[in-house]
């Protein structure tokens, strides 16, 4: 039977306090068992195509199911959107005025 591909591919520090407690609480979510999490500090971590270490260190970074690389607030965007409780944050982005990302990085896939 072939293995799913992840919803999506969470690549974050998990050297940072404040990253470790925001992954963790995601991981608790209902829906994050459909989700890949990565520890960017392991010196073993795979990255995929398109990341480097530094990069990930230095940045939240989601691949998406489709391949696509994001980053700072589209890649929480893409977090929110995978997990059923939190999608209306991903929802909100949306709406006219809000400006932390652009819509081409955060519209549904």
């Amino acid at each position: 039977m072939p293995t799913e591909q992840p919803t999506c591919t969470v690549y974050f520090d998990g050297s940072c306090p404040l990253c470790r407690r925001e992954i963790s609480y995601y991981q608790a979510q209902v829906g994050a068992k459909e989700m890949s999490f990565v520890d960017v500090s392991s010196p073993d971590a795979e990255l995929g195509p398109g990341l480097e270490r530094a990069q990930s260190l230095a940045r939240l970074h989601v691949r998406e199911r489709g391949g696509q690389l994001v980053s700072g607030a589209a890649a929480f965007v893409s977090i929110w959107r995978a997990l059923p409780r939190l999608a209306w944050l991903a929802r909100i982005t949306l709406w006219p005025g809000f400006c932390c990302c652009s819509k081409k990085d955060i519209a549904a896939s």
